[in-house]
């Protein structure tokens, strides 16, 4: 299921110095706040389930509303209850964005618990606004200038975007990344990033995240 618009919304690095876990104990944000009560109620704020920017029926006939059902109505929507699972048993990560909860729950390369679901669910946002009604055109100028400049074409880089995804073992994810900083580059550059397993996202320093596919064994109904 590929996604049919080139965004630049959201990018991650596991190199931001405020973010940091000591003796695995997380370092609580400045704007972090502990759950507490009101009224001897319990306050729980955690993450709700987006909702994609079009109808469900809108990507049909590639992607059809019954996909999109199952896809973000159950899959989507149970890893952000599964989330809200985990948090809830503690009140440390209460107050981070989502961005920052799965920068802190990599855990420098050994991801908490938590860190599965929050990265699925940051995983879904992204692919979902990815995409929208009519797409799947060739993307905007500067976009496709990059993309021609470090594949050839775009019907070299859809090829081999497309067969990143195909040969990706079982569900996971295929991103196409800007890295400021390639060994051996002077300048901006478009990569195919390895393909991500089911569980994990895109961490790379330096590099904005522009299109994800997530290769999954749903077929349109």
């Amino acid at each position: 299921m590929a996604s049919c618009l080139v965004t630049t919304s959201s990018f991650c690095t596991v190199s931001d110095p405020s973010i940091r876990l000591k003796s695995s104990k997380l370092v609580h944000l400045s704007n972090q706040r502990s759950l507490g009560s009101r009224g001897g109620l319990k306050v729980e704020a955690y993450y709700g389930l987006k909702t994609p920017p079009y109808t469900l029926d809108a990507l049909e006939p590639y992607m059809s509303q019954r996909t999109l059902e199952v896809h973000w109505g159950k899959h989507h929507r149970g890893y952000v209850d599964n989330l809200n699972k985990q948090l809830g048993k503690d009140d440390r990560l209460y107050g981070y964005t989502m961005e920052e909860l799965i920068k802190a729950t990599y855990n420098n390369g050994n991801p908490l618990p938590e860190f599965n679901n929050a990265a699925q669910v940051y995983n879904h946002d992204f692919f979902w606004e990815s995409m929208q009604p009519g797409g799947g055109d060739v993307p905007i100028k500067g976009v496709l200038e990059q993309i021609e400049k470090d594949f050839g074409s775009f019907t070299n880089f859809r090829e081999k975007f497309t067969n990143a995804a195909l040969t990706q073992f079982g569900s996971g994810w295929v991103w196409l990344v800007c890295v400021e900083e390639a060994p051996g580059a002077e300048e901006e550059q478009f990569l195919i990033a390895p393909p991500r397993g089911f569980g994990e996202t895109l961490f790379s320093k330096n590099s904005l995240a522009h299109l994800a596919d997530d290769v999954a064994a749903l077929p349109a109904i």
